[in-house]
């Protein structure tokens, strides 16, 4: 058989979605190649059996990789994602070309590296990359390179623009082993890294030193981080030379360095940083450094050296910064986080709340702590293993007159959650300038609002709910209410991943937000359109 009757054109298709396909092992067994020359759009995700795209260049018969494709050409595609794929242990084969623009990588815990050093060359065209909650993922950037003589730099990546790296626990290095023959990242405008608790340093000198048109620099919540730039361990003088006198990001407008216990300094002191292009400055909770650097602040328009709350009253596990924001973690009590000290000392300046890994809390506020809460802005509540409610009122009074600001409320990974809401009262004005909820992986959730508190919801303009088991509805059986009193401000809703998920409101066999133009409902089963 010829090769072109052994092979499948698409020659339309642009957009290709998978998701939740526990058995699929492969795109086709009896054709072996796939031509999709105008695929755009790659999104795959909940596919355990796949391990990658298609087998290298040489074959990988007789292996335990079972790919997508046998083979496949993929001359169009722009945009790449990956989630939940709990076997993936590579994100593109090196001998297939690509113009990507856009990578996403989501809860893929067998990836070990996103680009090694033979990819450089294939991500010419590459402009965002986010990754995010891949538990075994050591590096990102692996830049080892073969001698390839004078006079041949490799130019890698120069059309990056953005990067985002969310909670790697494993991430050793972003940039691994950069040699002073690469070239790239010239193109850099925004880093961004969050609760990598394994990186130590962010960039080596050398590395540093391309990123001329850095403009945003955001790290947050990185426990074992020391340094921004410092120098690695190097046999090289060459490389040594290089990293002499470095003039470091000199056009970055924006440093956000927040809770990071660990971090002694900024950069070296053969490196220079000029401070004068800095518009925001935030340094917040990073009790081990002093200075920024030497030079005058004095250009810079928003700073803020926050200080943590004394460690001894409240023994490490809250700090709250001077504009207000409260960090949580470790809690180990069964009851209320809030004591009277922590009470008396910052709930009513609480603008922005972040609460996680507090594996034994019950309840987050209460009816007594939500009445000095009444600046808290954005609450946020991750990995809580008991926590059964967050917002318990029982005992509140429409007389008590309890008002927050809450504009945004995100929960995740709660397992045992029963309730967001519990015993709220009717008519109260608690939650009235809440606009976004996102509610994802709590498995123990039956429903999100009674149609009592959908009514107080009046500004509530985003929901969106995802990967919860149990949801069976959104708004739940219980009391009368007028439809068009629920939720009446609803703009943009996004289900995804809900099972059971039978209706918005049974009880409203009709009910559709009546403001809603983008409502978004993908692998929920039961779901009954209205």
């Amino acid at each position: 058989m010829s090769k072109a009757a052994n092979m499948i054109k698409f020659p339309k298709l642009s957009i290709f979605h998978l998701d939740d396909l526990p058995n699929l092992s492969g795109f086709c067994k009896a054709i072996n190649a796939i031509d999709l020359p105008q695929l755009n759009s790659l999104h795959l995700g909940g596919i355990p059996k796949l391990r990658s795209l298609c087998p290298a260049f040489e074959g990988n018969i007789g292996t335990n990789i079972r790919p997508l494709f046998n083979e496949v050409t993929l001359t169009s595609i722009q945009e790449l994602e990956f989630y939940h794929m709990d076997n993936l242990i590579e994100i593109w084969p090196e001998h297939l070309p690509a113009k990507l623009k856009r990578i996403n990588v989501t809860e893929c815990h067998k990836l070990s590296y996103i680009f090694q050093s033979n990819l450089i060359n294939c991500f010419q065209d590459l402009e965002h990359l986010h990754v995010r909650q891949c538990n075994l993922l050591e590096t990102i950037f692996d830049l080892e390179v073969p001698d390839v003589g004078e006079g041949h730099p490799v130019v890698a990546l120069p059309s990056l623009a953005t990067v985002d790296l969310t909670h790697l626990p494993k991430l050793m290095h972003i940039w691994k082993k950069n040699s002073p023959r690469i070239e790239g990242f010239n193109n850099l405008r925004s880093l961004k890294v969050t609760k990598c608790d394994s990186l130590r340093i962010l960039l080596s000198p050398s590395t540093a030193k391309l990123f001329a048109k850095l403009q945003e620099l955001d790290i947050q919540k990185c426990e074992l981080m020391e340094a921004v730039v410092a120098r690695e361990p190097v046999e090289d003088q060459e490389e040594k030379e290089v990293t002499t006198n470095i003039i470091l990001f000199p056009q970055l407008t924006c440093l956000k360095l927040k809770l990071l216990p660990n971090l002694v300094s900024f950069c070296p002191k053969a490196c220079t940083f000029e401070i004068s292009p800095l518009k925001d400055l935030r340094v917040i909770f990073c009790p081990k450094m002093k200075t920024l650097c030497d030079a005058d602040a004095d250009a810079v328009q928003k700073v803020d050296f926050a200080k943590p709350v004394p460690p001894q009253l409240f023994d490490g596990k809250f700090t709250i910064s001077s504009i207000g924001e409260l960090a949580v973690s470790g809690i180990d009590e069964p009851t209320e986080i809030w004591h009277s000290q922590l009470e008396a000392v910052c709930l009513n300046v609480v603008r922005g709340m972040s609460l996680q890994d507090c594996g034994k809390l019950l309840s987050v506020v209460s009816a007594h702590s939500i009445q000095r809460l009444h600046k808290l802005g954005r609450l946020y509540v991750r990995c809580c293993d008991s926590l059964e409610v967050v917002f318990d009122l029982e005992g509140l009074s429409v007389e008590e007159g309890a008002v927050t600001q809450l504009s945004e409320l995100e929960l995740g990974y709660l397992p045992q959650l029963t309730h967001i809401w519990n015993k709220c009262p009717r008519d109260i004005q608690c939650f009235q300038n809440l606009r976004s909820l996102k509610v994802k992986r709590c498995d123990s959730l039956t429903h999100i609002f009674t149609p009592s508190t959908a009514k107080l919801l009046v500004k509530l303009a985003f929901l969106n709910i995802g990967r919860c088991e149990k949801v069976e509805q959104i708004i739940a059986r219980g009391e009368e209410a007028t439809v068009e009193d629920l939720l009446p401000c609803l703009v943009t809703v996004e289900l995804k991943h809900l099972p059971v998920l039978v209706r918005f409101g049974p009880d409203y066999s009709n009910f559709r937000p009546a403001h809603c133009d983008g409502m978004t409902i993908g692998l929920c089963p039961k779901y009954v359109r209205p």
